[in-house]
């Protein structure tokens, strides 16, 4: 999901909906890297509980958090990652490269629809 500046300039904030995997140990998020590649080359994010911040930190909101483990994601958890892209234009796209500390990576590709028309908020 993205926030679209008022003027349909692009997306400004990506929101990716985390869950742990089956049998996988917890996740320490603030261990926890991001490097984004994108058309403006790339960054390596690392947490930040106060915010994201655009080509140095990411931030994680708690959804389901049923043992207050914020920000290590246990079994029950569910959380929202949240990255400053800067502004990714329509049509333009972006990698994730999300790397947990014990050295296991997940990759996200993101997509900007063509047009944001009228929107505030669409899927990516």
């Amino acid at each position: 999901n993205g926030n679209y500046n008022a003027g349909g300039g692009g997306v400004n904030e990506l929101n990716v909906i985390a869950i742990k995997g089956s049998g996988a140990d917890q996740i320490n998020m603030e261990e926890t890297t991001i490097t984004t590649i994108g058309p403006d080359g790339s960054t390596t994010l690392t947490y930040s509980d106060s915010g994201a911040t655009k080509d140095q930190t990411y931030t994680v909101e708690a959804i389901q958090d049923d043992d207050n483990s914020l920000p290590v994601m246990t079994d029950s958890d569910r959380f929202r990652i949240v990255i400053d892209p800067g502004t990714l234009e329509t049509g333009e796209t972006m990698t994730l490269e999300v790397t947990t500390e014990s050295g296991a990576t997940t990759e996200i590709r993101v997509s900007v629809p063509n047009t944001l028309a009228g929107e505030s908020a669409v899927q990516v």
